[in-house]
């Protein structure tokens, strides 16, 4: 498994997102019967601006 993410940065169209990047990428593919994704993501509002976000996640190798 890997980490991927997109995002509109200000200047882009509204209802478009960017390229797809990677930020971690896995060795593979996940083949075991550990099948649950996402119990501990997150996104949140950044209280000082407003505007920006930050997202947390797991990666299990």
């Amino acid at each position: 498994p890997s980490i991927r993410y997109a995002f509109r940065g200000p200047a882009d169209p509204a209802g478009t997102l960017g390229a797809e990047n990677s930020l971690l990428v896995g060795p593979g593919s996940q083949t075991g019967t550990l099948s649950r994704w996402g119990d501990y993501s997150t996104i949140s509002v950044d209280p000082v601006d407003g505007c920006q976000m930050v997202f947390t996640t797991q990666f299990i190798p």
